[in-house]
């Protein structure tokens, strides 16, 4: 082989390695909307922050801070906010808007925020944490809708098309099922 043909197979291996290594650490999780990607991107045990882009992934914009530990980014149905898991120190749902401006912590007690939900009028949000809860857009009215009994874990809140209803996944600890209420 000529020295040509080793210097194309170093580049291709190189790109491979590279695209290979960038896809495991950047789509961890996305959401589009409207032409909008957000996503999340853990550089380090302590940074993960929301970037958003465009269809065709140019330009990327980060929209958190760095050392900030935000999972789980959800777009909204009309594009314009993005809800997802922030932990400052402990995890709670933060809401902003879709380009990373006015920031808020819903107040909230829980140790975990997962499976995040819009309306689809992009109102209100469903989450599961110990329970199923809803919140308005701006982080008020935060409303516990089931009270969970011992033993009972429940999550993937699902909205009706008509955003009227709200149906879940309630599993007893140890028992190895699922229900759909």
């Amino acid at each position: 082989m000529s020295k040509k043909s080793y210097g194309l197979i170093f580049i291709i291996g190189a790109v491979i390695f590279l695209a290979g290594a960038t896809t495991v650490t950047s789509l961890i999780v996305f959401q589009s909307a409207k032409g909008k990607i957000v996503f999340n991107k853990a550089s380090s045990s302590v940074d993960s922050r929301i970037f958003s882009t465009n269809g065709i992934g140019f330009p990327t914009i980060s929209l958190s801070a760095q050392d900030n530990w935000d999972v789980s980014p959800v777009l909204s149905p009309d594009g314009t906010k993005i809800a997802f898991e922030c932990q400052n120190p402990d995890a709670s749902l933060c809401i902003m808007n879709a380009d990373g401006s006015n920031r808020i912590q819903v107040p909230w007690a829980g140790n975990r925020v997962f499976d995040i939900n819009w309306s689809p009028d992009s109102n209100k949000i469903a989450f599961a944490g110990q329970s199923i809860y809803t919140v308005n857009f701006d982080g008020s009215h935060l409303t516990q809708l089931i009270n969970a009994a011992d033993g009972i874990d429940m999550w993937e809140p699902a909205w009706s098309p008509d955003g009227q209803k709200i149906a879940y996944t309630a599993t007893a600890r140890n028992s190895g099922g699922a229900a759909i209420n």
